[in-house]
């Protein structure tokens, strides 16, 4: 979309009731949205004309960057869960979305393959450093290993968050926006959102090499 506002370089994400909205920063004032919803709200949306669907766009967002055109196709896909019982076998490795499929929200699948390739080229190089055979299957486990628990985690955070900001359940309303307030207010508890939404690995997860700082 386009919009009257400049975004100085910043997303934004809204849990809404029936799904997620994120706007994500592009170039001159442009921005790609992201949105899940119900299949049967999917078809609506996607069926209304440039106009129509920008207004529901705009009327779900707010006017924090202004009024909002649509600025390019749009496309209509569903959201699937996917994770792998193994992620190796003999010669054959699984890396991102082949091994784990997530929930968009947050946008940490990307990160999440990122960290799976650069495990595995680390394991690669563990083994040729000690003359292994790195396509051996008891080598390539030691990645999958590696990887499990981090996956495991960030699935059970994505779809917890989900399900915590998909509702409007009362119960859930006051819980959840003094949750919020306090990590805005709380600077260790925001950098360490902040830490972790940049793709820096969940807690007690080891970064690969190719993650950390020189």
């Amino acid at each position: 979309v386009r919009h009257e506002k400049a975004h100085n370089g910043l997303a934004y994400e809204k849990f809404l009731p029936d799904g997620p909205l994120a706007f994500l920063p592009m170039a001159n004032s442009t921005s790609q949205v992201v949105w899940s919803v119900e299949s049967q709200d999917a078809a609506r949306l996607n069926n209304l004309d440039e106009t129509d669907f920008a207004g529901e766009v705009q009327s779900r967002f707010g006017n924090a960057l202004g009024d909002i055109e649509l600025a390019g196709p749009r496309f209509m896909f569903p959201l699937t869960f996917n994770h792998a019982h193994h992620y190796v076998s003999e010669r054959l490795v699984l890396v991102s979305d082949a091994a784990h499929g997530i929930h968009p929200i947050a946008g940490q699948g990307l990160n999440l393959g990122m960290r799976d390739v650069a495990t595995l080229a680390e394991t690669i190089e563990e083994a040729l450093q000690a003359g292994k055979d790195f396509w051996k299957i008891d080598i390539l486990k030691d990645y999958q290993r590696r990887r499990r628990p981090d996956v495991l985690a960030l699935i059970a955070a994505t779809d917890g968050l989900n399900r915590l900001f998909s509702n409007n359940l009362s119960i859930f309303r006051i819980p959840r926006r003094l949750g919020l307030g306090l990590v805005n207010r709380i600077a260790p508890l925001k950098n360490f959102f902040i830490h972790q939404a940049m793709g820096s690995g969940t807690v007690g997860t080891p970064l690969p090499k190719l993650f950390r700082a020189k």
